[in-house]
């Protein structure tokens, strides 16, 4: 039970610190909407949340970490990893069409991220892609893939972890709607990460959604309904096939019967 309560404690204290930072970020950059800020806040916010969680990991984790974290290859293999980077481009891209179908507004915080995104170039772009898409997106999943999922599984099975950690996760985000996108993103990252016995399955998912949707935020445009309906179609058919082979072809392989 010791591992449980750990990682619920420190997920708690990391809520906590979150919005703590957040208020500070407020304060140090003002409101949304100042070109010369807007840009400063998102790297400063993407390196904050991967250090913040990269921390929480190690802390919600115990020795030997190798194998609390899961940070292993476990099964996954080159052919694995483009198959989980398919059903997470395809989950983003779905994502949106459903949203724009459903008449869904983004928070009021992503559309001024949105803003700021659009008018960053060269480098500037590169590091906010490196930043919010990778080192964040990583840092998140290594606590709550790494360290909370794993903590869950050995205790109660992966039904509940996954469950269990996609919830956690969806509470971080702080907006019923970031929070249902985040929940269903951490099934799907979950699923991998249990198939694959890595953590490093998990980071793929989400590295993958979060690079999509920050380059192609400049470019979001409002869909014909026919488009985005046909969009989520074609989502559901990827990431379901996705996910049959991905099942099938991570499962280890079954103990062969003694003969006779």
């Amino acid at each position: 039970m010791r591992p449980i309560l750990r990682v619920g404690a420190v997920w708690a204290v990391g809520l906590a610190v979150l919005y703590g930072l957040s208020r500070g970020m407020a304060a140090l950059f003002g409101e949304w909407g100042n070109p010369s800020t807007d840009l400063s806040r998102l790297l400063t916010g993407g390196l904050v949340g991967f250090v913040l969680f990269v921390i929480l990991a190690f802390a919600g984790s115990e020795p030997p970490r190798r194998e609390s974290l899961r940070l292993g290859a476990g099964r996954l293999t080159g052919a694995h990893v483009l198959v989980i980077v398919a059903a997470a481009a395809a989950f983003c891209l779905g994502g949106t069409a459903a949203w724009q179908l459903l008449h869904v507004a983004y928070p009021a915080n992503w559309s001024r991220a949105q803003a700021a995104l659009t008018a960053a170039r060269g480098p500037a772009l590169l590091a906010v892609l490196l930043l919010i898409g990778v080192a964040s997106a990583a840092g998140q999943d290594l606590f709550f893939r790494g360290a909370m999922q794993t903590a869950f599984s050995r205790r109660y099975g992966p039904a509940l972890a996954i469950g269990v950690t996609s919830l956690a996760f969806a509470i971080y985000q702080r907006d019923p709607l970031r929070g249902l996108e985040a929940a269903l993103l951490g099934i799907l990252a979950g699923l991998v990460t249990e198939w694959s016995a890595s953590v490093w399955a998990g980071i793929a998912t989400h590295v993958t959604n979060n690079m999509l949707a920050t380059a192609l935020a400049p470019l979001e445009t409002p869909q014909e309904p026919a488009t985005a309906l046909a969009a989520v179609a074609l989502t559901l058919l990827v990431l379901a096939g996705s996910l049959m082979w991905l099942r099938r072809s991570l499962s280890p392989p079954s103990a062969e019967l003694p003969a006779g």
